[in-house]
């Protein structure tokens, strides 16, 4: 049987948690640099865009940076259990919905980076040669958040990641590489 037909229900319990939560207003600049961790909480910078959309989607967003401004394009995933820390249990949304969201968010990315091929088209800017270089070491540092990021103990979410993170462990990958510690 294939990864796909084995986590079938898998997807459609994560689906189901996406769609069990209410969007709620807020800022839409989802961008890792616009939030600041200290030592006396989370501020989040740059309201200039408002709308409705999933606060699990937010989150998810604000603490996955794609390093396109690092020069070797490090994808770092802030977003842990240790990150949320005794919070977890007085948050507004689902963790169930943002470990949904996680996984649906690094979706996307593998698939943006395996739609961008091996070569980068010749008539890409430099912004974009820049922004999609180290493409391998991105799409592994996805796979490895997808495998260790975890922020619930949501099965469906951990049926999804396991093989990943066989995967991920089978070809050299260690349990915190691609987050921030």
């Amino acid at each position: 049987s294939s990864w796909e037909a084995d986590t079938s229900d898998a997807w459609d319990a994560c689906a189901d948690a996406i769609r069990s939560t209410e969007p709620t207003f807020g800022t839409l600049d989802y961008n890792a640099r616009n939030v600041l961790l200290g030592e006396s909480g989370i501020a989040f910078l740059d309201f200039s865009t408002l709308g409705w959309d999933y606060p699990e989607r937010r989150v998810t967003q604000y603490f996955v940076s794609l390093g396109a401004h690092h020069e070797d394009g490090n994808f770092v995933s802030g977003l842990t259990r240790e990150t949320l820390g005794s919070a977890r249990d007085s948050l507004f949304f689902s963790l169930e919905a943002l470990d949904a969201h996680l996984i649906v968010f690094c979706g996307l990315i593998l698939a943006r980076l395996l739609e961008a091929g091996t070569e980068i088209p010749p008539n890409a800017t430099d912004e974009q040669r820049h922004a999609w270089s180290h493409r391998r070491a991105r799409f592994r540092r996805t796979l490895e958040i997808v495998a260790h990021g975890g922020v619930s103990d949501f099965a469906a979410a951990e049926r999804i990641r396991a093989p990943i993170r066989q995967i991920v462990e089978a070809t050299g990958g260690s349990p915190t590489r691609g987050h921030q510690r």
